[in-house]
């Protein structure tokens, strides 16, 4: 304990205690640091000696010493012990009390009561102390206590703990205690005035970086330590202690009415907080969003009626998304006696062709590139199952461009009649470059390139009312052979062919090409297997489900009104009037965030395939935002931008759930040899049970995003396992299979 060492180690540990204490450091990085640090630490083996000198279970004599680990204290250790342990030590047969190397914790090392084995003497004195949860890592007999400074010893007996044991009788525990420390009343800070927008959203996003976001932090026995975590990973920094109790008023109102809430804070702020230090790179990038988020709020109550806080990221009841569809002119008539479980795959039918319509428009997408209005949608149900409602609605909206085509079709079909009938030295006038939109989803690639060649800038359009139609359709018109001008579709990209026979179609096209195909599960497995999955396609589709009709009644449907088709040929023509640019900074920004929080959630869970389809599935959502707003005036309102996050987060889900499982096959495919990489070195030198800090210690040249990648690899390829997270766990474990 006098060792040079070991004080220059625990130092280190209690700076960067410090520094976390300040915002300065995240509690990830400090539990990183200080699992690094106390690597240099000697270490104790109370619990036992080892006749063999290796330390193993089996081989272990038991001392008749135990140890209690007592971790993330409220207030300080010290106090802790003087006032629940110090008088009793004795009585309870404790030897030694240190704070451990964190500074956070404290460790009892006591003779081990008669007739009780290590667990039980461990669950024992924690009683007789009146702790109700303590750290039921040392239960083994190879536990090992790592050493710390001379000035961290608050108890030391030489004689019992070097001398022999005697167990000690037990005795009666005292009651469960709620809080550590005495706490003296201050004079209350005045809290009366309205909490401005950003100081919400500075502590609800510091709560959120400290791992709290699904915890009640209002709940009795953690709250103290909850507000400390909040305050520590930035919120004192960015908050004055003003604000700090107007916050804390609002978001633990409880907590904050009694003196040790307030007192917590007062000398938190007193004790750390510092204007003059630099902000750390998470503690800005919490302030940069808070103040994205209080801009955007602002906005919001200028412009609509009921003012929100915060743009919602997700529909109420996203997997309910059909029973909450935002109104849209136009598409709201379109759904008009619809029946309520059939809407959303109607809905997403009808989406690419409405944008289909707006062929001429652009618009800015979050990564500021510039993109078109390209959509497809397949709804998929049992036989049977209803899906030609969408069929009704389509060709509602159809009609229009079908009218339009018949001219062009007359035109060509003359040419025709005349190339046939003609005389064998007769001059025949060239084809006709006609406009013909609404095509059949059979057309062969030669005449769909002819197609998109005098399709004069517009978009086409294609309805099949059977997938299995398309697939099984001989020649170039079939699912295979056009699968990948589909891809190039969605992006607006170049596609084309080069023949020498005058019979092909030759040239190169910017492929603008809509389409709508209704199905069964089985076609759907069909047309999309491993390589269509894997290569995109699944990914740029709009899928949706019928409803389930297996034993249900038959669904009654409505006529619609005059007015309502009224409505819909009026937003046809709404769509087909808009032209050039059209800019939606508030839709950009809510489906930016919504894509950050997917991002997140998906880093969270380590899921791979969430993360791949997040990313196209907010692309479809602000695509379908940018509908409803040419059919609302051009005006992002709060039914627009909720319309647009409806359509991301279903998308996402019918993507996740209908390809998702095929995905992660795939993707476990690919890292078959990835343990013959340069991280298999590292497989092979973990523990059966390891954490991604253990990763970090093997590989000190990556970061923890990283280190995340390679477990989520090991647990795709099947190599590894997430182990329950049990209360006191420092991270994620993970097992070997």
């Amino acid at each position: 304990m006098r060792s040079t060492i070991v004080g220059q180690t625990c130092a280190e540990i209690a700076d960067c205690h410090e520094q976390m204490l300040r915002g300065e450091m995240s509690r990830e990085n400090f539990e990183t640091k200080k699992t690094e640090l106390k690597k240099r630490l000697p270490a104790f083996c109370f619990h036992a000696h080892f006749k063999n000198g290796r330390r193993l279970n089996a081989e272990a004599i038991a001392s008749g010493l135990s140890i209690l680990d007592i971790d993330h204290i409220k207030g300080s250790p010290e106090v802790f012990f003087n006032e629940k342990v110090k008088d009793r030590a004795k009585e309870l047969g404790i030897v030694l009390a240190h704070k451990t190397p964190s500074g956070e914790g404290l460790r009892l090392v006591f003779i081990i009561p008669q007739g009780k084995g290590l667990v039980e003497a461990q669950q024992w004195l924690s009683k007789q102390i009146g702790l109700e949860t303590f750290d039921e890592a040392c239960k083994d007999l190879a536990r090992c206590s790592f050493a710390v400074p001379e000035e961290y010893v608050l108890f030391l007996d030489e004689e019992k703990l070097f001398g022999a044991i005697e167990p000690i009788e037990s005795i009666e525990p005292i009651e469960a205690i709620e809080a550590i420390e005495t706490i003296e009343p201050i004079e209350t800070i005045d809290t009366t005035a309205p909490v401005p927008a950003k100081p919400l959203f500075v502590f609800d996003l510091c709560r959120e970086q400290a791992g709290l976001k699904d915890v009640d932090i209002n709940a009795r026995g953690s709250r103290h330590n909850s507000l400390l975590a909040i305050l520590s990973v930035g919120a004192a920094r960015l908050l004055s202690e003003a604000e700090a109790m107007a916050v804390v008023e609002q978001r633990m109102p409880e907590f904050y009415k009694e003196s040790d809430c307030r007192q917590l804070i007062h000398d938190f702020y007193a004790k750390y907080h510092d204007d003059s230090k630099i902000m750390s790179a998470t503690v800005q990038r919490i302030n940069a969003r808070a103040e994205q988020i209080a801009q955007l709020s602002k906005n919001r109550a200028e412009k609509e009626e009921e003012p929100e806080e915060t743009v919602d990221t997700a529909p109420a009841n996203p997997t309910n998304a059909e029973n909450a569809i935002p109104p849209i002119p136009g598409l709201k008539q379109s759904l008009t006696g619809v029946p309520e479980k059939m809407r959303m795959p109607a809905l997403c039918a009808l989406l690419p062709m409405a944008a289909a319509y707006a062929d001429d428009v652009t618009f800015r997408y979050c990564d500021g590139r510039e993109q078109r209005l390209g959509l497809m949608s397949i709804v998929v149900g049992e036989q049977a199952s209803g899906k030609s409602v969408c069929k009704d609605i389509i060709d509602l909206w159809r009609g229009p461009m079908d009218e339009d085509d018949e001219q062009g079709r007359r035109k060509e079909d003359e040419w025709k009649k005349k190339r046939k009938n003609r005389r064998a030295n007769e001059k025949l006038d060239p084809e006709p470059e006609v406009l013909i939109r609404d095509v059949p989803i059979t057309i062969s690639c030669s005449t769909l390139l002819k197609r998109l060649k005098n399709a004069q800038g517009h978009t086409l359009y294609s309805f099949c009312s059977e997938l299995d139609t398309l697939r099984k359709t001989n020649g170039a018109g079939s699912w295979s052979s056009k699968y990948d001008i589909y891809r190039l579709a969605f992006d607006h990209d170049e596609w084309g062919q080069d023949y020498n026979s005058d019979q092909a179609e030759s040239g190169m096209v910017n492929v603008g090409y809509n389409w709508t195909i209704l199905g069964t599960y089985g076609a759907l497995g069909k047309c999309f297997k491993g390589e269509n999955i894997e290569n995109g396609l699944s990914s740029r589709v709009i899928v949706a489900e019928m409803p389930d009709s297996a034993f249900a009644p038959m669904p009654t449907f409505q006529d619609r009104k005059d007015r309502d088709a009224q409505a819909i040929l009026s937003a046809v023509n709404t769509l087909r009037a808009k032209h050039g640019f059209v800019d939606t900074p508030r839709l950009r920004k809510a489906i930016a965030q919504w894509v950050e929080n997917k991002r997140q959630q998906a880093m969270e869970r380590i899921d791979r395939v969430m993360d791949t389809y997040r990313r196209r599935a907010a692309v479809i959502g602000m695509r379908c935002g940018v509908v409803a707003c040419l059919l609302s005036g051009e005006k992002e309102t709060k039914h627009v931008i909720d319309f647009a996050l409806m359509m991301a987060e279903y998308v996402l889900q019918e993507q996740c759930r209908l390809f998702g499982d095929v995905l992660r096959k795939q993707y476990a495919a690919d890292s078959d040899n990835t343990r013959k990489s340069k991280n298999r070195a590292v497989f092979d030198r973990l523990a059966d049970t390891f954490t991604s800090h253990d990763i970090l210690a093997l590989k000190n040249d990556i970061s923890e995003s990283t280190a995340r990648t390679i477990i989520c690899r090991w647990k795709e390829a099947g190599w590894i396992d997430a182990l329950p997270r049990h209360k006191g766990d420092k991270g994620m474990k993970y097992k070997k299979l």
